[in-house]
């Protein structure tokens, strides 16, 4: 009878071990996302052949550009307060995949803290046989 309890009561502790493991935690980074986000600075940083053309740095008030990201999967982005574009979003490891109405979809690396999110993405196109790249860093901060 002990041997039938002890094995129970082993049985009940990996089950819920497995089951609590299998649940969103408030700290995965997904979860993070949610919410209100100020876009206080963008870094872009031009390159032609592979050669750093230039730099800008680029700050914005807050309130200024907003991205706001629902637990739905859905966002929307602001300037001024007006909607200028929503997507869809998911995330797949460090990566942000935000999908447009044209099924376009824009990847971004991400890291995301309780206060703080940077999105970082590259675009690149050959004109002419030479390759015109930007890479860009949005930095937000939570509202």
């Amino acid at each position: 009878m002990k041997n039938k309890l002890s094995i129970t009561i082993f049985i009940i502790c990996v089950l819920s071990v497995v089951i609590t493991s299998c649940e969103k935690k408030p700290g995965d980074a997904d979860a993070m996302l949610i919410g209100k986000w100020d876009q206080v600075s963008l870094k872009i940083i031009n390159y032609y052949d592979n050669v750093k053309q230039n730099e800008t740095d680029q700050s914005y008030d807050a309130g200024y550009i907003v991205m706001e990201i629902f637990d739905d999967g859905t966002a929307k982005k602001y300037v001024n307060g007006v909607i200028s574009d929503s997507f869809y979003w998911d995330v797949n490891g460090e990566l942000l995949l935000m999908t447009g109405n044209s099924g376009i979809v824009q990847t971004a690396e991400f890291s995301v803290s309780d206060n703080n999110l940077t999105l970082m993405w590259a675009i690149q196109e050959t004109y002419d046989g030479h390759i015109i790249r930007s890479d860009y860093m949005g930095v937000y901060k939570k509202q």
